[in-house]
């Protein structure tokens, strides 16, 4: 009897000062700082001079031939000069002729086909608006240029005109509404009149409507940053 309660006593004793198994606990990872990645900037792109030959053809009247100064004051030519200094290899064929009417242009077309470029620039029908030739012809005229050239893979940049105030308000709206609506339907591209040379005399020759010297410069100025995006 007494071992019995001497051994409880034991068992109790052990039993009371056994420690508590530990409880396993999942290890914390410590906190891991998000960091946004960094921007990558990228270069801007630098449109190199194209080492190809790139033709450029002018069809035009007596603005675009440079009427009363040198040819090679004429817009067009300043173009290709500023284009050749800047590395393009470029050649600009000026097949502007003074007093020309938008009725010569398909069968001037036919001789430019010859030199095959690879742009042309129209600005015809201003003489047309000046002997008030029909809005109808001016754009039948027009849409013969523009397909000639489209079927010989030309791209094509359609320049805008405008006539003197002195002309009737309605013919001169129809007549100024040829050009924008025209480069629309035949999806070509399209450049409005460059009107400054016009309201600043300095840019004027005594006639006091075609461009001098500087009013050719102001033209190049306006009319180059749009035609380098044919390049």
């Amino acid at each position: 009897m007494f071992a019995l309660s001497f051994l409880s006593l034991l068992l109790s004793s052990s039993l009371a000062y056994a420690k508590p198994p530990a409880t396993a606990t999942k290890p914390v990872k410590p906190a891991t700082k998000v960091t946004k990645p960094t921007k990558v900037l990228k270069p801007k792109k630098v449109t190199k001079p194209s080492k190809k030959l790139v033709t450029w053809a002018f069809l035009g009247d007596s603005i675009t031939s440079g009427f009363g100064i040198e040819q090679n004051q004429a817009f067009p030519k300043l173009i290709e000069n500023d284009l050749s200094k800047s590395g393009h290899k470029i050649k600009v064929i000026n097949a502007a002729i003074s007093g020309s009417t938008s009725a010569s242009g398909p069968g001037r077309m036919k001789w430019l086909l010859r030199s095959k470029p690879d742009l042309l620039v129209l600005q015809l029908g201003a003489n047309d608006g000046l002997r008030g030739v029909k809005i109808t012809s001016i754009k039948s005229n027009l849409v013969k240029i523009i397909n000639t050239a489209k079927k010989n893979d030309m791209k094509i940049v359609l320049i805008g005109m405008k006539l003197p105030v002195n002309y009737g308000k309605l013919y001169r709206k129809q007549f100024s509404e040829i050009y924008p609506q025209l480069a629309k339907e035949m999806k070509v591209g399209y450049l409005p009149f460059i009107e400054e040379f016009l309201k600043d005399k300095k840019y004027l020759q005594a006639d006091g409507f075609h461009p001098n010297k500087l009013g050719h410069v102001l033209i190049k100025t306006k009319l180059l940053p749009k035609l380098k995006t044919y390049l």
